[in-house]
């Protein structure tokens, strides 16, 4: 299956919390031979970096930090109980605006190639197509197709009736018929 495909690209799973999308994306990651990458290691990540060390713009401090995989793959390795404080921690620093900005800013840069699978809750593309779109079409006309073309390739999957198995199928399916249009 994976000769199918004619170039890597990158996938993002968004969803709410406890819908498996970390299990669904590690998979699809292993499958396609693509790097993981979980936004909540992010969280948890600057929350050990620089909870405790009263800062004062954690965006900054974000955007110029020198993440890389390494470094959240060591979020991995903390007792359960660690992650678990740390996750407390992580969700407040994720209801500071500034903070997801950064943090997005950041994944950007570490999935600059092709070839990763991303997984996250704040991701909200739905949400935000119209009013981009709009903003666009006001001052730009040539990022019309850009923004048409990130409505086509936008999936909604609805896993009420699917298993984590079966997803992985869907969106594998959508991934080589996606590779092979283009």
């Amino acid at each position: 299956m994976l000769n199918l495909l004619s170039e890597p690209i990158n996938i993002a799973i968004d969803g709410q919390v406890a819908t498996e999308k970390t299990s669904i994306g590690s998979k699809l990651a292993k499958f396609l031979k693509y790097k993981f990458i979980d936004t909540g290691l992010f969280y948890r990540y600057f929350v050990v970096k620089y909870y405790n060390h009263h800062v004062n713009n954690l965006s900054d401090e974000i955007i110029n930090s020198n993440i890389t995989i390494d470094d959240l793959k060591k979020i991995n390795q903390l007792s359960n109980k660690e992650y678990l404080q740390i996750g407390t921690c992580a969700a407040e620093i994720a209801k500071n605006d500034g903070v997801r900005k950064a943090i997005n800013t950041k994944i950007n840069q570490l999935v600059n190639g092709k070839g990763f699978v991303v997984v996250g809750h704040n991701l909200e593309y739905e949400n935000n197509f119209t009013s981009i779109f709009d903003n666009l079409m006001q001052r730009d006309f040539k990022s019309y197709d850009l923004i048409q073309q990130a409505k086509q390739i936008s999936i909604i999957i609805n896993m009420k009736n699917l298993s984590l198995d079966q997803a992985i199928q869907k969106i594998l399916k959508l991934v080589i018929y996606y590779s092979l249009q283009h």
